[in-house]
């Protein structure tokens, strides 16, 4: 479809968003992504420990060990209910820590 600001690109829902938005949100997106990337491939050297990537880092660690802690899944039993969480719990126990044919297909 063209509007009359120029193209624009058809979305799910008969939702539109102009490319030139489409083109920001993939930029900032992609530049994100290799962000995160290189803070973890490289933060943790002594050239960046000291410095923004270390930084960076750091936060991420606490990040993950708010998500794997405690707290975050006293939080999460508490809006889906304890029985889901033993599913879940189930589920990631069977696919990361047994011998199943669904591990090796990621890989």
């Amino acid at each position: 479809p063209v509007s009359a600001g120029g193209r624009e690109i058809p979305l799910a829902l008969g939702m539109q968003i102009p490319i030139p938005m489409a083109i920001s949100i993939v930029v900032v997106v992609a530049t994100l992504t290799l962000l995160v990337m290189y803070t973890l491939m490289f933060g943790d050297s002594e050239y960046h420990q000291n410095g923004v990537f270390g930084k960076i880092l750091g936060l991420l660690g606490r990040f993950a060990g708010f998500f794997t802690g405690p707290h975050f899944y006293n939080m999460v039993e508490r809006v889906v209910g304890a029985a889901c969480c033993n599913r879940m719990l189930r589920v990631q126990d069977y696919v990361f820590f047994q011998k199943n044919p669904i591990f090796p297909c990621i890989y």
